[in-house]
Order: structure tokens, then C-alpha cells, then sequence
């Protein structure tokens, strides 16, 4: 009798368990805070209908902030997402890739090395006052074990890392964002943000080639090994890419040269926005927030030459006639409707700014 007593309450606490479990993830995800662009841009990913993406493209708020994916689909209709965060680190390229592939089987993953090229890594983030950049980089996922990897291996120790493995106990205690249910939720913008007005300067160009840092080289290499693998078990093409980010760091050209041999040395493709700068045709006083991001003039200018390129290289199929992609067409009013708001605002920020 006693041990028929102890089987049933094992199995209500297992029962129990199982039930709350699910419910205890969902209130994790109504909690999420909207950090920065992070939140909304990686819901919206999994938002997405399960391999409906022609290009994927990883990287940092640079990356998010040069990249208009509906307006790809306006001009040729192939369908595309920023899969990025802020202040992504080089460390977490493995992890992030995983997480497309779950859902995804684009045509094409564009990767794109700046954080490599500035030496961002989430594991060198150890100080208190920039956790909420380590944040960027893990609490836009779903609940999984690759997550928890994530946390695991690239998380500081200087760090408690309960809190990023639950992160309710961050974010627990304010109003519940219903539309965060199962952390999905349509973004119209397919990962594109906008930010602030500020003069952008060009890149100082240079043959010089200066090796990676050690871990950074250790990063990259890990990196190059899992794409390789993925070419290899799928029809999925990597295409590595580098924005023209301007004069990010004095030496932010000689880190690119040699990352660029490192790619063709490795048998990928590397599409160098620096290389085709005339073509952007830039306004520096109009298209850039400072160095290393753009506005929506700079953006539209961007999207415009990537998508040209992209195209002429892999011909998608125009799917704007197709039914099963009718959101992306019911989308396309409010993204211009955000487009002319976001034009608006950049011209008053840029003109307040410039007055004083």
C-alpha cells in the first residue's frame, strides 16, 4: 500500500511537471521585454511559415539597419529575413545558424562578418554594465537545447547564468505581451529597423591584410567548418557579405582583407558591398547613422544594389502572384506606410541636429 501510495503521487508530480513546463515557457515569453530591435526580429522569424525563405541573413544591428527585406519582395519577389540582434558576437554565428535551419531552408544564408571585423565576442562581454549586450545575443530565442548551449558556452562567468537560462526571472513581474505567445509574431518589417540620423563617412581603403586575434580566428574557423557542413548536407548556399561599413575601426579594412582570403581560400563566395561603393551612390549627410549603421535613405539605397546582385546571381522565382505568399503582399501597405513615417522622422532628426 505504501509503495502504491509513493508510484501515484510520483506520477502527480510528474503529471504536474509536464503540464507546467509548457505553461511556465509561455509565461517566460509574454514577460520578454522589448530590448532594443532584438525581441520583435526574432519573433517575427518565427512568425515565418516553415521554409518560406528564399535568403537568410545573420549578423548584427548594422546588418538589420542596411537590409529592407519587403522591399526585395516590392522589386522582385523573392522573400527574405534579418535574422539579427544587436551587438551580435562572433561567438554566436554557430548557435544562430542552427536556429534558422530548424524552420528555414533558404536558398541562400548571407553571413555577414562585421562583428568579426570589430571584434565583438559575447564570452570577452564581462562587465556588469553592458549584460544587457550579452542579452542581445540570447534572449531572442525559443526555449531549446541549442539555446541553452548558447548560454552555456558563451555566457561570462562573471555572470549568474540562472537568470539568461530563465530569463522570467529578468523580465518576470510586468504586463504579459500577449502577442509574444510561442514567441512568434509577425513583423511586417521582415527584420529591418530603422534608427537615427548622423554624417557617415566613408572607409580608408588598404591592401594591408592583419591577422584575427586568436579567439576571433578560432570563432571564424568554427564557423567555416559548420557551413561547410551545411553546403555539404543541404541545397542551402553561404554567401558571406560585408556591408559598406565605412571607417568602423582604423584597421577594420586590413581585418577584412583577411577575412575575405580566408573565405575564397575555404571555397565560399564573399559579396563586398566595399568593393561596388560607387554604385550605393551615398549622400553621407542623409544616408547614415554615424559609422557603421544607416537610416532608410541608406537602407533603400542598399536593398536596391544587394537585391539587384542577389538576383542576377541566383534567379529566384518571382513569387508575388503565388497565394501561398499572400501576406507578404497584404504587408507591403503598412511597410510603405512605415517607410514614408520613417522618412519623416529622419528628416526632422537630421534637421534639429544639424540647426544646433
Amino acid at each position: 500500500m505504501g509503495v502504491t501510495s509513493h508510484i501515484k503521487k510520483c506520477i502527480k508530480v510528474s503529471v504536474f511537471m509536464i503540464l507546467m513546463i509548457p505553461a511556465f515557457i509561455q509565461i517566460s515569453y509574454l514577460s520578454r521585454k522589448d530590448i532594443a530591435h532584438t525581441t520583435r526580429i526574432r519573433a517575427g522569424f518565427y512568425a515565418l511559415k516553415k521554409n518560406s525563405l528564399d535568403v537568410c541573413i545573420v549578423g548584427t544591428s548594422g546588418t538589420f539597419s542596411a537590409y529592407c527585406p519587403m522591399q526585395a519582395w516590392n522589386d522582385y519577389g523573392f522573400t527574405s529575413y534579418n535574422f539579427c540582434v544587436n551587438c551580435m558576437g562572433s561567438d554566436t554565428f554557430v548557435y544562430a545558424l542552427k536556429e534558422v535551419l530548424k524552420t528555414q531552408k533558404p536558398e541562400v544564408i548571407m553571413i555577414d562578418v562585421y562583428p568579426f571585423v570589430i571584434h565583438q565576442r559575447v564570452a570577452n562581454m564581462t562587465s556588469k554594465d553592458v549584460e544587457y549586450m550579452v542579452r542581445y545575443n540570447t534572449d531572442g530565442y525559443r526555449y531549446s537545447f541549442n539555446r541553452c548551449k548558447l548560454i552555456h558556452d558563451v555566457v561570462p562567468n562573471d555572470f549568474n547564468k540562472i537568470p539568461f537560462y530563465f530569463d522570467i526571472l529578468k523580465y518576470g513581474g510586468g504586463t504579459p505581451d500577449y502577442s509574444l505567445r510561442n514567441f512568434a509574431c509577425n513583423n511586417f518589417r521582415r527584420g529591418y529597423s530603422n534608427l537615427p540620423w548622423q554624417e557617415g563617412h566613408h572607409a580608408i581603403m588598404t591592401n594591408t591584410i592583419k591577422p584575427l586575434e586568436p579567439e576571433y580566428e578560432n570563432d571564424f574557423e568554427k564557423l567555416l567548418l559548420y557551413c561547410k557542413e551545411i553546403e555539404t548536407k543541404s541545397n542551402t548556399k553561404i554567401l558571406f557579405l560585408y556591408y559598406p561599413y565605412g571607417n568602423a575601426r582604423d584597421d577594420s579594412i586590413e581585418y577584412l582583407n583577411y577575412i575575405k582570403n580566408k573565405v575564397k581560400s575555404a571555397d565560399f563566395d564573399f559579396f563586398d558591398c566595399e568593393e561596388i561603393i560607387d554604385e550605393f551612390n551615398f549622400d553621407y549627410m542623409q544616408d547614415f547613422w554615424g559609422e557603421a549603421h544607416w537610416n532608410i535613405f541608406g537602407a533603400e539605397k542598399i536593398t536596391k544594389v544587394v537585391s539587384k546582385h542577389l538576383v542576377n546571381m541566383f534567379h529566384f522565382e518571382d513569387k508575388r502572384t503565388d497565394k501561398k505568399y499572400k501576406i507578404w503582399n497584404d504587408d507591403m501597405k503598412e511597410w510603405n506606410k512605415y517607410v514614408q513615417e520613417e522618412k519623416a522622422y529622419i528628416e526632422k532628426d537630421r534637421r534639429e541636429k544639424t540647426s544646433q
